[in-house]
């Protein structure tokens, strides 16, 4: 995808990424995004032909601020059955935040990250940094559906930048979108310096949102078999020893069983 002109609002930049996204083009692997179209039949709403705009919106989704789940219906003709394969996504969300539950510690390093990006667009002018800033508030009201989308917003803006993809992968893991998050962690670490902290990170993290059961029909990477692995991880390691999902990853490929991660 072409960067943006500078003229280009964020609002068209983020129709344009969009757009691109729904096509395939430029390499980019996401094509139909899952928060987007509908979870039964795979339409965007674009794409409808009954006269509605758009799709209604999963009503325990909304409750819990997670990335819109559409549906052109509830009973999809197009693939029946579909909302009692999505109903276990509000269930992960829940454990999740049960597990992951600090006290507000979590939330409180969101809050003070959001204001140094505040500050800096403040006295910089960037764009850039006051959308990142704005994600990482809704971070830590832990509404991921306006996170995720003040970091689409910011991909939009500056495509060459790392960091938003990676936020914005975080925003889908925590919404139990792990597909989804996976691909757009790989984009960031394609961003990344290779070797560098963020790189080894975004490394990891795809990885482990490739482990989930539910991405075992999703495509793997090249590197995705037993050598490639393990070559990988120690690279992971090495450029962000003290990174926990890093040592996960190198634990996981080395672990008894591995051999389970290596197939297409």
């Amino acid at each position: 995808m072409p960067l943006p002109t500078r003229k280009m609002s964020v609002r068209e930049a983020l129709a344009a990424l969009k757009a691109e996204e729904s096509k395939g083009a430029g390499g980019a692997p996401f094509g139909v995004e899952v928060s987007l179209a509908c979870v039964g039949c795979g339409v965007l709403p674009s794409e409808m032909g009954d006269g509605r705009e758009k799709h209604p919106v999963c009503p325990t989704c909304r409750e819990l601020k997670i990335p819109a789940t559409y549906w052109c219906d509830v009973n999809c003709p197009g693939n029946p059955g579909s909302w009692q394969r999505h109903t276990p996504v509000h269930r992960a969300v829940r454990r999740q935040r049960r597990r992951t539950e600090d006290g507000g510690v979590m939330r409180q390093q969101h809050r003070e990250a959001a204001e140094l990006q505040a500050e800096y667009a403040a006295q910089t002018g960037d764009a850039y940094s006051e959308l990142l800033a704005k994600g990482l508030r809704y971070a830590a009201r832990q509404d991921h559906r306006r996170e995720a989308y003040a970091f689409r917003e910011a991909i939009a803006l500056r495509p060459d930048k790392p960091v938003a993809y990676f936020n914005l992968g975080i925003a889908l893991a925590n919404a139990a979108h792990y597909a989804e998050a996976a691909q757009w962690f790989l984009e960031a670490k394609e961003r990344f310096p290779v070797g560098s902290e963020g790189w080894a990170e975004a490394t990891a993290q795809a990885f482990l949102m490739l482990t989930q059961k539910v991405c075992a029909d999703v495509a793997k990477p090249e590197w995705w078999d037993d050598e490639g692995l393990k070559a990988l991880s120690a690279a992971v390691v090495r450029a962000a020893p003290d990174v926990m999902h890093a040592c996960e990853m190198r634990a996981a490929v080395l672990s008894p069983g591995a051999e389970t991660l290596t197939l297409p």
